[in-house]
Order: C-alpha cells, then sequence, then structure tokens
C-alpha cells in the first residue's frame, strides 16, 4: 500500500518501488536543471521549496548547493533506501540538520524537512 498515491516521477530509474514501475507512462515535458534555474534569477536562491515526487534525486544529486541558503524538501521513500541515503549525504554536504529531523530511510513514508546552508 501506498501512503502517498499522489506521487509520480519524471525519471523511474531511480524508483525502487516495484507497484511504480508496473505501468509507465512515456512522455515528453519541458523541464529545467538547476543550473538555468540559478543562472535565469542571479546565481543565488533564498529559500527554495522542493516537492517534485521522486525528482529531488535528479534535481540535486552531484549538484553544487552551495548557492541556496535554505531547502524545504519533501523526501519520497519510493527511492529506495541506497537513493534516499546518497541523496540526503550529499543534501548534508551544503546544508545543516538545524532542525534535528530524523533522515533514517523512511520505508512506507515521505518526510518533509528544511536545512539551512552551512556556507552563507
Amino acid at each position: 500500500m501506498s501512503l502517498d498515491s499522489g506521487s509520480v516521477s519524471v525519471k523511474d530509474d531511480i524508483i525502487q518501488v516495484k507497484e511504480w514501475t508496473d505501468v509507465l507512462v512515456d512522455t515528453n515535458c519541458k523541464t529545467i536543471s538547476l543550473e538555468d534555474i540559478l543562472q535565469r534569477i542571479g546565481g543565488y536562491i533564498d529559500y527554495m521549496k522542493i516537492d517534485c515526487e521522486t525528482g529531488e534525486y535528479h534535481l540535486l544529486m552531484d549538484k553544487d548547493l552551495s548557492k541556496i541558503k535554505y531547502i524545504g524538501i519533501e523526501l519520497h521513500w519510493q527511492l529506495g533506501k541506497d537513493n534516499f541515503d546518497r541523496l540526503v549525504n550529499h543534501i548534508l554536504k551544503y546544508f545543516n540538520n538545524t532542525n534535528n529531523y530524523n533522515l533514517n530511510y523512511p520505508h512506507g513514508y515521505n518526510i518533509e524537512v528544511f536545512f539551512e546552508s552551512k556556507h552563507i
């Protein structure tokens, strides 16, 4: 049973929940990268709210997050433990877990967290 049945993903290659990979819809949609967002708005984000239904992995993973002051994000359990942990560890390179959230993999539900930059 999914406790978050509204979630979908722009890319399904990182989803680790079998039920979510049984029926796939292939379509084209316009997207924008984090790098393009930063370039368009002058190279700095004061507060970024992210709820992109497992797309947070592709949006943030291995990206330079040093130009973002605060991030509010919903982290989706459907990423699977390895991808979830990898993404959290990447975020923590740039941000403090200011509110001491439990960032352990939350099998079966998503978590919403707030991070504050270590550098800005």
